[in-house]
């Protein structure tokens, strides 16, 4: 399997507003990016914010973002490979973190692909 085809979805609510976390969050997914794939999509999934916050998030961060596929949306019926889902938003996941934060959620999500490319070589 591709690692490409990995996505991931979190709640866009989890982390917004907080300066700290976003900017841990960014990093860690500009890692992955550099680390596992040429390419990734990440699901932005919101229900509080608006999607005007969530892409002025996008915007803030679009260099350490740098090519990562965004998806943004309010649906709680997007499939994803991994999910962290902090408190049941989503329902559907190949994958799932069920934990305190979405720094956690991203470290486990990181721990598996690290495994996953130790087994494909």
């Amino acid at each position: 399997m591709r690692l490409s085809d990995r996505t991931l979805l979190f709640s866009i609510d989890d982390i917004l507003g907080d300066k700290n976390i976003e900017n841990k969050v960014t990093n860690i997914l500009s890692k992955c990016k550099k680390k596992f794939f040429r390419d990734f999509e990440v699901v932005l999934f919101y229900e509080k914010s608006s999607k005007t916050q969530v892409n002025k998030f996008i915007k803030t961060y679009s260099k350490t973002l740098d090519g990562i596929t965004f998806k943004v949306t309010n649906s709680k019926l997007n499939y994803s490979w991994f999910v962290i889902n902090l408190d049941d938003k989503v329902a559907t996941w190949r994958y799932l973190y069920k934990g305190i934060n979405v720094i956690d959620g991203l470290k486990s999500y990181v721990s598996i692909l690290e495994h996953i490319q130790r087994k494909d070589k």
